[in-house]
């Protein structure tokens, strides 16, 4: 479905009419206000813990909802929350870094069995609802950029869509960090040491390294030119 689709009244109408028990249930009710439609994509913050704070259930990590987990996925962080609240009232130093180091691995293994399911559905497709959502996750990517070689430099798109890019595909990467140390032709193991240098997350070096590729592999990035020495 487009953008501009998926927000048209007429569209959801029309759903409404091709189906058969939808319409039935909702016959006598008339439509008071315009479409809305909302991302729900895959997301996590980038940090689920701080001084006196904690992200719980959707605040924290949201799934997509092909997963239908999130009336379990709710009660299961509400009580990893409240067990690690209960924790540092009895004086636990570590309680809070342990909450977020479970629910980043949930969120891990979340992403590796999403992408299962995607492939299983994106066999044989083409459409570009499944393309986005074939994904690979980055430690099963292999490297196709030599980071010496290649020269690269940003492309003429919104970082916001960069950082939304790099946040399903490679979410512990700062996307919008990356990009925007992009804006002028680098070697892209500088552009690498550079995000390294300046990131307060520590992203594995290869992943990185990925989150380029996937950026010039979109056109979010542009090879400006090559490197021998």
């Amino acid at each position: 479905i487009s953008g501009s689709a998926a927000g048209s009244r007429q569209f959801w109408l029309q759903r409404v009419e091709d189906s058969v028990f939808t319409k039935a249930r909702i016959r006598d009710f008339q439509p008071v206000s315009e479409v809305e439609t909302q991302p729900a994509q895959s997301q996590r913050l980038d940090r689920i813990v701080g001084p006196g704070w904690l992200a719980v259930g959707d605040a924290a990590t949201s799934f997509d909802p092909l997963s239908s987990a999130g009336i379990a996925k709710a009660l299961r962080s509400g009580r990893q929350a409240a067990r690690a609240i209960h924790a540092v009232a009895q004086g636990s130093e570590n309680a809070l870094e342990d909450y977020e180091r479970e629910v980043k691995e949930e969120f891990d293994s979340y992403l590796s069995v999403r992408a299962e399911y995607y492939r299983m559905g994106a066999k044989g497709r083409t459409s570009a609802f499944w393309r986005r959502r074939y994904r690979t996750p980055p430690d099963a990517v292999p490297i196709a950029l030599d980071p010496i070689v290649a020269v690269v430099a940003r492309h003429s798109v919104e970082a916001e869509t960069a950082r939304l890019f790099l946040a399903e595909w490679v979410p512990d990467v700062d996307g919008e960090l990356l990009f925007s140390l992009a804006q002028s032709p680098q070697p892209a193991h500088r552009l690498v040491e550079s995000f390294e240098r300046r990131s307060r997350r520590r992203s594995p070096s290869r992943d990185v390294i990925i989150a380029v590729q996937l950026l010039l592999d979109r056109n979010f990035l542009v090879r400006a030119e090559s490197r021998s020495d």
